[in-house]
């Protein structure tokens, strides 16, 4: 099972550095702005892009706060008194 789950996330490791490689050798600005160079390769579809990437940021921002939020409580709740083993005492 573990080789699966490595394979899978190599793969995709793989394909978005090699992405962000030829975006960054093709378009010579790519690094001062990649998402709206990123955006402008798509023509007249780039506000729909735009709307993408920000959803996106949206997104693993929100996965970002959920983790430091879950790894406060975890912290809190286990250094309560009376706290032992998943139940109060």
């Amino acid at each position: 099972m573990f080789w699966y789950t490595f394979a899978g996330i190599a793969v995709a490791l793989f394909a978005m550095m090699l992405l962000g490689a030829l975006l960054a050798v093709q378009i010579p600005t790519f690094s001062d702005n990649s998402g709206g160079s990123l955006a402008m390769l798509f023509g007249s579809f780039s506000p729909i892009l735009y709307v993408l990437i920000v959803y996106a940021l949206l997104c693993i921002n929100v996965f970002n706060f959920y983790g430091a939020f879950m790894a406060v409580v975890t912290t809190i709740q286990l250094n309560r008194p009376g706290f032992a083993g998943g139940h109060l005492v």
